[in-house]
């Protein structure tokens, strides 16, 4: 046997896998600048998406928003409404965003209020976007032996309200799943008829978030409500 067919006999068939390599961490990046390398990718300038967060809690919804840049968008939070001051606490820790103390009721009533409160506030700067994640606790499930209706339940429907007023391009809506197909679930249909009369085409659907990179079995009702288009929820990537 030559040496060759020796070596092609030795070869193993399969080849190892191959390392998975890491995208470098925030600290390389500041090590490698520091040695006098760089990494500078350059986009273009951004068209900014006004974004207000009712029902914003501690912002979650608001820092999602925020976080998110495409090659030709980003979103730029102006405010967080609540009526817990807790939870506006931790808003204000968390974001540049100004949290707002206010019912969503008084606004409902009263929706140029909004601009008062909002500072930068500009509806005629087009496209905006308004998130509503009302409270949960009275569509919820954990709840059945309750029997009373939760006036929190409600507040979907003046949210809806404000919408109407103002006419966001679009408008995200996320709560349990009891909200789409529970007993109180005509408070949805409820507000989503007042959008429908405004104009606007409505998705909807019950997704399991895990599959959307959430670290844990979540499903959650998503509602995202658009003035020009009927819009599609994402499929989901995992």
């Amino acid at each position: 046997m030559s040496s060759k067919e020796r070596r092609l006999r030795d070869t193993p068939t399969t080849a190892k896998p191959r390392s998975r390599r890491l995208a470098p961490t925030a600290q390389q990046f500041n090590d490698v600048k520091e040695r006098g390398a760089s990494y500078n990718k350059t986009l273009p300038r951004p068209e900014l998406v006004q974004v207000v967060d009712f029902f914003a809690g501690c912002g979650g919804m608001s820092w999602g928003f925020a976080q998110t840049r495409q090659s030709g968008l980003a979103y730029d939070v102006l405010a967080g409404l609540d009526i817990d001051t807790h939870a506006l606490a931790t808003y204000r820790r968390n974001l540049e965003a100004k949290p707002v103390e206010q019912d969503i009721r008084d606004i409902a009533s009263d929706p140029e209020l909004l601009a008062e409160l909002v500072d930068g506030f500009d509806p005629t700067e087009r496209p905006f976007v308004f998130l509503g994640c009302p409270p949960c606790q009275g569509f919820s499930a954990h709840r059945k032996k309750d029997e009373r209706d939760d006036p929190r339940n409600n507040l979907i429907r003046e949210f809806a309200r404000v919408c109407v007023h103002w006419r966001p391009d679009v408008v995200v809506i996320e709560n349990v799943p009891e909200m789409l197909r529970g007993r109180y679930e005509h408070y949805y249909r409820e507000a989503k008829s007042l959008l429908e009369d405004a104009g606007y085409q409505i998705a909807e659907d019950v997704l399991d978030l895990s599959q959307y990179g959430v670290p844990q079995k979540r499903r959650r009702s998503i509602v995202i409500a658009a003035l020009d288009r009927l819009p599609t929820l994402p499929p989901p990537p995992l």
